[in-house]
């Protein structure tokens, strides 16, 4: 092989092992949704938007929060709120493994606007939808 080769070898192995801007890659979100990054590196959170059991014409809004190894945050946030753009606070609950889910929300559209949550007894806020 020659040198050229060795070098572009080099470098497509050393671009594999990353996603190219420093960051590790994180595998697919296990439930389908979303994933979004927390501030100084506390994880992700998977934004699962669903409709409403039992409720017609109803969203419901599911969260998992993950740690950076990609496991459930323990221990897990212990409030959450989404205020969607133009409307009002939209409080979570905890739910089954770890998760927050809200209950039915009339006519749930996109997901655009913050979501604040409570981790390590501080509050965090990530902007959800278009940037």
């Amino acid at each position: 092989m020659t040198r050229i080769g060795w070098i572009a070898l080099g470098f497509a192995v050393g671009l594999a092992g990353c996603a190219g801007d420093g960051s590790h890659k994180v595998p697919p979100p296990a439930h389908g949704g979303t994933l979004v990054e927390l501030p100084d590196r506390k994880g992700h959170v998977e934004v699962v938007q669903r409709d409403a059991p039992g409720q017609s014409r109803a969203g419901q809004v599911v969260l998992y929060f993950l740690n950076s190894s990609s496991t459930p945050m323990d221990p897990p946030p212990t409030a959450a709120t989404l205020k969607l753009r133009g409307g009002k606070p939209i409080d979570f609950k905890s739910a089954e493994g770890g998760s927050m889910e809200t209950g039915p929300i009339p006519d749930l559209g996109d997901l655009e606007g913050e979501l604040t949550a409570t981790i390590d007894g501080k509050p965090i806020t990530v902007p959800l939808g278009r940037r």
